[in-house]
Order: C-alpha cells, then sequence, then structure tokens
C-alpha cells in the first residue's frame, strides 16, 4: 500500500510539474505577444521531470481563443505544438533562454468568413470583383463573385478551394454557374 501511494504521489507531482510550466510558458507568451489573455498551453509527454532534467521536452501546444490580430490579420483561433524542443534546465533557471531549438513544428489558424471576405476585398479593390465566402456544410467553402460590367453587375457562384502557401492566399473557385 505504501508503495501505490508513493508511485500515486510521484505522479501527482510529475504533472503538477508539468501543469505549472505550461502556466509559465503561456505567461511568457502573452507577455511577448502582446495577447488580451494567456494561451491554454499543455506539455506532454511522461514523466515531465525527466523531461527537466534533460532539458528535452516531448512536446509543447499552445492555443489562443477569441480575437488575436497577426499582422493585421484578425485570428479567431491559433494554434502551435513543438516537438522535441530543447531548453537546458540551467538557462531555463538562469533567465538566459534566448532560443529554443525544436525538432518538429506545426502551427494553424482558424479565421472566421468575414475575416476573409475582408481580406479579399482588400486585395481586389478597384478592379470591379466582389468575392466573399461561406459555408456550403462540411469542408466545402462556398464562393460568391459579383463582377461589374458595363452591362451590369453578373453574379457567378461555385465552390472554392481556399489555401495558404508561403503567406500567400490563393483561391480558387470550380464549378461556378451563374
Amino acid at each position: 500500500i505504501g508503495l501505490v501511494v508513493l508511485l500515486v504521489a510521484l505522479v501527482g507531482v510529475d504533472r503538477g510539474a508539468a501543469h505549472l510550466a505550461g502556466q509559465q510558458v503561456a505567461d511568457r507568451i502573452q507577455r511577448s505577444a502582446h495577447l488580451q489573455s494567456p494561451p491554454h498551453v499543455t506539455v506532454g509527454g511522461f514523466p515531465f521531470l525527466t523531461q527537466v532534467v534533460q532539458g528535452r521536452y516531448t512536446r509543447v501546444t499552445a492555443r489562443t481563443t477569441g480575437p488575436v490580430s497577426v499582422n493585421g490579420l484578425g485570428v479567431d483561433q491559433l494554434e502551435a505544438s513543438v516537438e522535441g524542443a530543447r531548453a537546458p534546465l540551467s538557462a531555463l533557471t538562469g533567465g538566459t533562454l534566448s532560443s529554443v531549438p525544436v525538432d518538429h513544428a506545426q502551427a494553424g489558424a482558424h479565421i472566421t468568413w468575414a475575416e476573409l471576405d475582408r481580406l479579399v476585398a482588400a486585395r481586389l479593390q478597384g478592379q470591379g470583383l466582389r468575392l466573399t465566402f461561406s459555408s456550403a456544410g462540411g469542408n466545402t467553402v462556398r464562393a460568391r463573385a459579383v463582377v461589374t460590367t458595363p452591362l451590369g453587375d453578373v453574379t457567378v457562384r461555385g465552390d472554392a478551394d481556399v489555401t495558404v502557401r508561403q503567406g500567400v492566399l490563393r483561391v480558387a473557385v470550380s464549378g461556378g454557374d451563374l
């Protein structure tokens, strides 16, 4: 019974330390990114305390919710995760940590339909074209384009593939109808 109690206590201490580390990371992210509220940070991997001693962390995930501005883009939710982060304990406790090398990093952002419409409208300004987006259910994006011609406005609708590659927003509309 004593051994079981000791193991449960050790696991509790380990998970508590991981939670506190996540809060510290969240506070630093909030300050450095000037966020209204701290992101939700999860430090993964077990046991956590051995990761601290080794200075190598299995997985750290951070997620914000609510409006966040990223280079003028209104982001509804932002999520990032890193695997294999290396941060020596001496650098963490001594305040000398200037960078954190990682094996793999991944990030994603969710924007609202209104924000997507705003981005495209700004890009197409003065070209006689208005393009708006909505959900058609599932992963399908519905696009609606209004083109101003000398004979009047023409509306075209179709399914759209919206992607971001190397920082460039790309919209490909297919299956259109008038």
